[in-house]
């Protein structure tokens, strides 16, 4: 790539949106809580066994309540960002 016909004025440029996209992976909280991904759990897994089925989305309830109590409210923003 010759870089010779682009100023430093745009290299800079070029670098700050880099900067800007570069994001963190995120910590683990120090005591996540784990309550309301249990209690989803054990209610759709009782709703499983009372009705037959298991309904098509509790995986994804399941995952999102798995992420937010290991990461906090803010993972899906996060996790957004990092998807853009």
């Amino acid at each position: 790539m010759d870089l010779t016909n682009v100023s430093t004025r745009e290299l800079k440029a070029e670098l700050g949106r880099r900067n800007e996209r570069e994001i963190k992976a995120l910590t683990p909280l120090e005591n996540p809580d784990f309550k309301d991904l249990i209690t989803l759990i054990v209610n759709g897994t009782n709703e499983t066994a009372e009705n037959g089925y298991e309904d098509e989305d509790f995986p994804h309830y399941v995952y999102e309540a798995a992420m937010t109590s290991v990461y906090g409210p803010n993972y899906f923003d996060w996790l957004n960002k990092v998807l853009k």
